[in-house]
């Protein structure tokens, strides 16, 4: 049997799956909704607790909004905040984006923190890793902007961005991202602060 045609197979029998519950769901006289209900209408649920979310802006010129993916983790709208929604429906901003915006946000393990990543600047130019502890908003910066490559791999100019001529100079910032907790109090998360360029088959 050829790829093609077992592609066919795969997409047909797909089809015949999604007819089959669609035709079941209509033969039980269950309604689809994809406006499900306030998590409050179901009393199943203790809901109690904030929840903790990146708010990004709208573009103004009706064009899809950028969020960041592996590729160009940097490729985020500027201005999103980080947000914390509290189980009335109200909301404030933990931390504004309006100078860099927010992301990868992750809550600590005593659930009072939330470690995240924030971007130097409007430009996006490089990216940080910070903490703020929730119930006093107290924010502490947990990495800085210093590469730190191999000193053997190249001849670096005297600080590695500035350009020098014969010498080696890097033309972006560091970006650290996606933090997660671990245990014994650490912090792992990722970071191009030593320069590495993968090789390419």
């Amino acid at each position: 049997m050829s790829a093609k045609s077992f592609f066919g197979l795969i997409c047909v029998g797909l089809s015949l799956f999604a007819s089959a519950t669609l035709a079941q769901d209509a033969r039980s006289g269950i309604r689809l909704s994809i406006d499900p209900p306030h998590v409050t209408t179901d009393n199943r649920v203790t809901y109690d607790y904030d929840i903790v979310y990146v708010r990004g802006l709208r573009r103004a010129d009706g064009k899809e909004a950028r969020w960041a993916e592996f590729s160009r983790p940097h490729m985020m709208e500027p201005g999103a905040d980080l947000m914390l929604l509290h189980p009335d429906g109200s909301e404030e901003v933990l931390v504004a984006g309006a100078d860099g915006s927010v992301m990868d946000p992750y809550v600590s393990f005593d659930g009072e923190s939330v470690y995240y990543a924030k971007f130097i600047d409007t430009e996006h130019t490089g990216a940080d890793i910070y903490r703020i502890h929730v119930p006093t908003r107290k924010i502490v910066r947990l990495t800085d902007q210093t590469f730190t490559p191999n000193t053997g791999a190249a001849p670096w100019s005297s600080d590695y961005r500035k350009r020098e001529e014969g010498k080696t100079s890097l033309n972006y910032g560091v970006y650290n991202l996606g933090p997660c907790p671990i245990p014994g109090g650490k912090v792992m998360y990722t970071s191009n602060r030593n320069a590495h360029v993968p090789p390419r088959a």
